[in-house]
């Protein structure tokens, strides 16, 4: 089952000198969190393996470009705070679909 979101971010991207905006979230795997193990090490703080997974959870739309844990270092808060309301908005779609 593919669950997903999607949002636009107020600065974005920018990525050969393009900028992209909108994005497309979907839900964890544990491949997502292993993956981000693998990449970061074992010794990586809880935050940036935070980062790491949900960089491996976005697509930008119409971006021929995969976005890391370092690429989301550099966005603007308020592009963060559109992610994490992507991200409260895919709780909100999973938690329905798995009320009986």
């Amino acid at each position: 089952m593919s669950v997903t979101v999607q949002g636009r971010l107020p600065f974005g991207v920018v990525s050969d000198g393009e900028t992209y905006r909108d994005f497309e979230l979907r839900a964890g795997t544990l491949r997502d969190s292993v993956e981000a193990v693998e990449a970061c090490g074992p010794d990586a703080s809880n935050l940036v393996l935070r980062y790491a997974v949900l960089a491996r959870r976005l697509t930008f739309l119409d971006a021929p470009i995969t976005v890391t844990h370092e690429d989301l270092f550099r966005l603007l808060d308020r592009d963060v705070a559109a992610i994490q309301a992507a991200e409260d908005a895919l709780e909100k779609k999973l938690d329905a679909l798995s009320t009986p």
